[in-house]
């Protein structure tokens, strides 16, 4: 039995919920902290939008978490090209 590919969106969208609950934070108090609005923070926690640069420094940097999700975003900006883009 084959288990279904974790997208890297879905690897960013996970880890930003994973960082927001152990922090103690609602979507809502996220978007406070890094000026987006919580429908949008919720949006990337199930993998519905792709986040900005801008998004995820900012969530980053709000969350301690090193780094981590602006490492993970250019995987996930490559995932999502056009094939015809792609390298």
């Amino acid at each position: 039995m084959t288990r279904p590919q974790l997208s890297t969106l879905d690897l960013l969208a996970g880890e930003l919920r994973r960082l927001r609950t152990e922090r103690g934070l609602s979507q809502e108090e996220l978007a406070r902290r890094i000026n987006y609005s919580g429908s949008l923070v919720g949006m990337v926690e199930i993998g519905r939008r792709t986040p900005s640069l801008d998004f995820v420094r900012r969530a980053d940097e709000a969350l301690d978490s090193g780094g981590l999700l602006g490492r993970i975003l250019p995987l996930v900006s490559v995932e999502t090209a056009p094939a015809w883009f792609r390298p």
